[in-house]
């Protein structure tokens, strides 16, 4: 997941039509707009 890595902290990711969120990264972005496919990065845990 390097793109996850560059994306910051709130940063939005926008997927074309058929393109699909697997299920294994719906835990770390939130849905904005699921019709749209408009995803945000959860803020990550500071350790």
């Amino acid at each position: 997941m390097k793109f996850y890595n560059s994306l910051k902290n709130g940063g939005y990711l926008v997927m074309g039509k058929s393109e699909t969120l697997i299920s294994e990264a719906r835990h770390i972005f939130e849905d904005i707009h699921l019709e749209e496919r408009i995803f945000r990065k959860k803020n990550a845990a500071k350790i």
